[in-house]
C-alpha cells in the first residue's frame, strides 16, 4: 500500500518497479476526482477510464525518463496529465468535423444535448457494426490515418481498404438513419 507519508520517490520506485498494488492505489485514490473531472468536461465515465489509463501510461513514461520534476505530489501530477488530455480532447471536437457522407453530419461545437444524443447513437451504432468496419472507420476518420497505412495494419490492399470503407459508411447510415433523431434530422 502507497501510505500518505510515502514519499514520491518511494512511489515512483514502487511504479518503475512494476509495483501493480502501487498503481491499484493510485487508482483507488485518485479515479474519483478523474471522474469528477471527466463530469466537469462533459465526458463519460468510459472517457475517464480511457484517459486515466492514457495518463498512467504517459506517467510512467515520464518517470522513466526523468521528466518528473517532483515539484508536486504524484497524484497532483497524474490529475494534471489527465486535466490536459481532457482539454486536448475538448479542443479537438470544438473544430473538429466528422463526416461520414456528404448527407450525414455531426458537429461538436458546443456541448448540446442534441449533438451529445446524435453522438452517443453514432457510437451506439458503430458497435453494431462488424469488427473490421469499425477499425476501418475509426483509424480513418477518428485516428486520421490515411489509406496506406490503414491497409498496412490490417493486412488488406490499399483498394480494398477504401472499397470496405465505403461499405461500412454505406452500413453505418443505413443504421443510423434507422434511429428516430437521424431519420427525422437527415432522412427524407
Amino acid at each position: 500500500m502507497i501510505s500518505t507519508s510515502e514519499g514520491s520517490e518511494a512511489i515512483i520506485e514502487r511504479i518503475i518497479g512494476g509495483d501493480d498494488n502501487a498503481l491499484k492505489k493510485l487508482y483507488k485514490d485518485h479515479f474519483d476526482k478523474i471522474k469528477a473531472l471527466a463530469h466537469k468536461h462533459a465526458r463519460s465515465e468510459t472517457d475517464a477510464e480511457d484517459v486515466f489509463q492514457e495518463s498512467l501510461v504517459d506517467m510512467i513514461k515520464n518517470f522513466t525518463a526523468d521528466k518528473f520534476r517532483g515539484e508536486a505530489s504524484v497524484g497532483t501530477y497524474l490529475y494534471s496529465i489527465c486535466r490536459n488530455k481532457f482539454l486536448n480532447l475538448n479542443r479537438n471536437e470544438r473544430i473538429k468535423t466528422t463526416e461520414l457522407k456528404g448527407d450525414v453530419k455531426i458537429i461538436s461545437l458546443d456541448v448540446d444535448n442534441d449533438i451529445i444524443e446524435e453522438e452517443q447513437i453514432l457510437l451506439s451504432e458503430i458497435k453494431n457494426i462488424s469488427e473490421d468496419c469499425q477499425k476501418v472507420l475509426s483509424l480513418f476518420y477518428f485516428y486520421k490515418k490515411p489509406w496506406k497505412e490503414i491497409a498496412e495494419h490490417l493486412g488488406y490492399s490499399e483498394k480494398f481498404v477504401r472499397v470496405k470503407s465505403n461499405r461500412c459508411k454505406n452500413e453505418l447510415r443505413k443504421r443510423l438513419l434507422q434511429t428516430p433523431t437521424f431519420k427525422s434530422k437527415y432522412g427524407s
